[in-house]
């Protein structure tokens, strides 16, 4: 869980986590290149309780994330003027 103004959050693995794999509480976040739910090959899932990626706040960027495996939504993103480009959420 962040909660900050510019956070910024890459090349992370984020999973097997109790609820969110991320939880971003704050306005103008980057947040790119994460794997969320699966182990570093990307090939097994290791899910998050709840969703994935989820950012509250506007002015956020959302890319090349992978979300998958987890027992919530891949990506949730909510606020005015936001991006969210190039990610893979929910594989088979």
């Amino acid at each position: 869980n962040i909660q900050a103004v510019d956070a910024v959050v890459g090349y992370n693995i984020l999973s097997g986590n109790g609820r969110f794999g991320l939880l971003i509480l704050s306005r103008r976040a980057n947040v790119y290149n994460n794997i969320v739910g699966l182990d570093a090959t990307g090939a097994t899932a290791i899910p998050n309780g709840n969703t994935g990626i989820q950012v509250q706040g506007s002015e956020s960027i959302l890319r090349n994330n992978i979300a998958s495996g987890n027992k919530g939504g891949g990506i949730l993103l909510s606020g005015q003027r936001s991006v969210c480009a190039g990610n893979i959420a929910g594989l088979d």
